[in-house]
């Protein structure tokens, strides 16, 4: 009974499965995976410092030298003034009410207000427009340095690194204008961290050092151009020729 099993079993299996032709050669292995495509570098970022930059670029501290003379100058001229108003002060108090010494250092002392109020008022818009003066010419500088300090890095991208700093004792004993601005920078931070590597502050320091040359004005490379002095003055009177 076994046997006739082993035989039927046999049988079927010849029926169903395919002869395999023994000369026929092996199925072929699966193809090995093409290799991954190569992963592109990812593109390198770097950033900068603006208050170092600021506080070791030459013209930078230049201008802060010409900015805390200018100032020093104001405030001698509205001492002075001061000292005048103090002055007349002390003689209106020790003349008659009526007299015409005290109506006189009274409108002096008017005056004298007056102008020390107009000299501090330009002495602010003074100061204030040349600060910002001074900060464009050197942003303009960075602008002119930072792409080749970038390209020499292999940077694509450069972001302004700003470093606002822990509070110095309690936030509850902040004054409320410090509370506001420090809330400011921190929603205008735009990078929170970069790794060291990444920092291109002390390469431009470093280029910065070296002035930029002076753009010429517009008349000069006019004239540099070649056949640039060419119908210059047609309109101007001409001289007759000989024996017109």
């Amino acid at each position: 009974m076994t046997h006739l099993l082993l035989t039927c079993a046999a049988a079927f299996a010849a029926a169903v499965l395919p002869a395999q032709d023994p000369a026929a050669p092996a199925a072929a292995a699966p193809a090995a995976a093409a290799p991954a495509a190569k992963t592109a570098a990812a593109p390198v970022l770097g950033t900068i410092d603006l208050m170092r930059v600021f506080e070791q670029n030459p013209k930078w501290a230049k201008a802060k030298t010409d900015l805390a003379r200018m100032q020093d100058q104001f405030k001698a001229q509205i001492g002075k003034l001061s000292e005048r108003i103090a002055e007349l002060n002390g003689l209106i108090e020790s003349t008659a009410e009526d007299s015409e010494d005290r109506r006189s250092a009274t409108f002096g002392r008017e005056m004298a207000i007056r102008e020390r109020e107009f000299l501090a008022k330009q002495a602010t818009d003074r100061l204030e427009s040349e600060n910002a003066r001074a900060m464009l010419a050197v942003y303009q500088d960075i602008e002119r340095a930072i792409g080749p300090v970038a390209k020499a890095r292999g940077v694509v991208m450069v972001h302004r690194l700003s470093e606002i700093g822990a509070v110095q004792g309690e936030i509850g004993k902040l004054a409320a204008k410090e509370v506001e601005s420090r809330v400011v920078a921190f929603e205008r931070k735009v990078v929170w961290y970069a790794a060291p590597e990444l920092d291109l502050t002390e390469d431009l320091i470093k280029a910065l050092m070296v002035p930029a040359p002076d753009a010429k004005p517009a008349a000069q490379e006019a004239a540099a151009k070649p056949g640039a002095g060419a119908g210059k003055n047609d309109s101007a009177p001409k001289a007759p020729k000989a024996g017109g």
